[in-house]
């Protein structure tokens, strides 16, 4: 519980809907790192009563499929506004709108 409890406390929370704000998160301005992501969507998948495994990312790569991204530093960044769609769809059943 201590685990979730570090990740819970790297992000503020939107006041009506609960979810974590990932404007406001990880290193890069550009986007998220995998590991970012991986963060972001254990958070996700705590607050729904979700146990996340390895099924559940793979899901959400279903979901994600092929999609651009940046690359700083020899990092592949994934863009913020994607990840969160995409989680909103794994999570909330949320029809994302470009794909």
């Amino acid at each position: 519980m201590s685990n979730i409890k570090k990740l819970i406390d790297l992000f503020y929370f939107d006041q009506d809907t609960n979810i974590p704000i990932i404007n406001n998160y990880g290193v890069y301005r550009a986007g998220l790192t995998g590991e970012e992501v991986i963060i972001y969507l254990t958070v996700r998948a705590y607050q729904n009563n979700i146990k996340f495994n390895d099924k559940l990312m793979k899901k959400y790569y279903d979901i994600a499929g092929a999609n651009t991204c940046a690359v700083v530093d020899s990092k592949v960044l994934h863009y913020r506004w994607d990840v969160q769609r995409f989680a909103s769809q794994l999570f909330n059943g949320t029809a994302t709108h470009f794909d």
